[in-house]
């Protein structure tokens, strides 16, 4: 369970996020008696930007409000002039009662909803532990607001669990997506909202068992041999076949309206699984989509990736990034060995800041680089990467907005899980539910509409 912020439970500030360069009005709202307002004290404001640094008595500079008051509300207005959080604090004479915050955002940033979710995620039907339909549904009690089954050479799984929800109203969204190992390929790809399957262009028929077992068929060699005999300028250190064989898959991912991720690198299976000349040389290149920069391994295997992805970027090369789990199971699953074992569901995870929970809209946000990468273990504060101001406005959202945002989830979750088991009262229950995180949405985010 996420620590949660007293403030959040003490009052309410709407909007929490907002433009700049706009007068804005904002509403804190007493939750609780113990903080209610009293209309005859004296309140004050003070506004204080977190990027502004100190003056030289050691205290950030203070802008003062006075609000407008009632017993359960102050409000103010102000026109917030860069991008980044701001804190309110709430002074009853001289004396502090407490600090909540906003955030004001640049236009690009303004009408985006940050949107959280999983592209990397096995069931039962290829090496997980249960079944699709309930592995999405633990996901949307976790807070999710999309995932991907993306099982082994299968394809399949990802639209059982699409069609398990088929007739029942949610705001959560499933896409489909599969795991892919083209043969004797040792690179492992992810497919991500294609419109069909592609290991049945590898795949002979009965070959789905297991990923490394798969021979190929003579139809998907020919085409990587012509690709290959096109190919120019390979460095030194890269297999011709591999890249080919990887370019194949990622053209045919793009042919289905989807998008191809190049997954975990820095994997140790006794040495890392992709060579650094080939994971550079794909990187820098942007041949994939998109890099899975956390993936659903040790804390030792995600940093290092972390770690050449931002060297990578100080050279110019644009990567485009999710967080994945990789996960196997959702309930007490574990990965590794002692002392670096690690849970592998829900530690990893995307959020993208996209217009729309829509499969095109994140893929759109993905590749023009509006997304982060999370990682967060039990008992410690979450590791969030990507662009510096991404980052900023993600922890805001996660201290300020997600916890919220989750708790409604959680309901929405269990009763999918319940539904999919047979219980004949939690459709109408879930429709019910339908509508709260986009009201959620509307009431904490401004919409921008100039």
């Amino acid at each position: 369970m996420k620590k949660v912020k007293t403030e959040l439970y003490y009052y309410d500030i709407y909007p929490k996020v907002l433009p700049i360069n706009k007068m804005t009005t904002i509403t804190i709202r007493s939750l609780t008696l113990n903080t209610n307002f009293n209309p005859e004290s004296n309140y004050r404001i003070a506004i204080v930007s977190i990027n502004g640094g100190c003056n030289s008595t050691g205290t950030p500079p203070l802008s003062f409000n006075k609000p407008t008051s009632t017993n359960l509300t102050l409000s103010f207005t102000y026109q917030f002039e860069s991008e980044q959080e701001y804190h309110i604090r709430i002074y009853k004479d001289e004396t502090l009662l407490s600090t909540l915050s906003v955030y004001a955002l640049e236009p690009d940033l303004m009408n985006r909803i940050p949107l959280v979710g999983d592209f990397h995620v096995h069931s039962c039907l290829s090496d997980g532990k249960e079944g699709p339909e309930f592995v999405a549904a633990k996901y949307r009690q976790e807070g999710f607001d999309f995932t991907s089954i993306t099982d082994h050479n299968k394809y399949d799984p990802s639209i059982r669990a699409i069609n398990a929800y088929e007739d029942v109203e949610l705001d959560y969204r499933l896409y489909p997506g599969e795991e892919i190992h083209s043969p004797k390929n040792n690179v492992h790809l992810v497919s991500f909202g294609c419109d069909h399957a592609i290991n049945p262009s590898y795949l002979e028929d009965g070959e789905f068992d297991w990923w490394e077992k798969s021979s190929g068929k003579s139809t998907w060699y020919d085409e990587v041999d012509a690709l290959q005999k096109t190919l120019q300028d390979i460095p030194e250190g890269i297999d011709p076949f591999t890249h080919a064989s990887c370019l194949l898959a990622i053209k045919k991912v793009r042919e289905g309206n989807g998008m191809c991720i190049f997954a975990h690198p820095h994997w140790l299976c006794n040495v890392r699984h992709i060579s650094d000349v080939f994971t550079k040389y794909y990187l820098k290149n942007s041949f994939a989509d998109a890099f899975e920069l956390i993936g659903g391994q040790s804390t030792a295997e995600n940093m290092t990736q972390v770690s050449l992805y931002h060297e990578l970027r100080v050279e110019g090369a644009k990567i485009p990034i999710v967080g994945s789990s990789d996960s196997h199971g959702t309930i007490n699953v574990q990965a590794g060995t002692q002392p670096f074992a690690y849970s592998m569901f829900t530690e990893e995870r995307t959020m993208v800041f996209a217009h729309a929970n829509d499969k095109d809209d994140i893929i759109s946000a993905v590749k023009d680089l509006y997304s982060v990468a999370i990682e967060e273990y039990i008992g410690e504060n979450a590791r969030i990467h990507g662009a510096y101001r991404l980052v900023q406005y993600a922890q805001f959202l996660y201290q300020n907005y997600t916890p919220l945002h989750d708790e409604l989830c959680y309901e929405e979750g269990r009763l999918m899980r319940s539904y999919v088991q047979g219980c004949t009262q939690s459709k109408a229950r879930l429709s019910a539910l339908k509508g709260q995180t986009v009201t959620l949405y509307n009431k904490y985010f401004l919409i921008d509409t100039e």
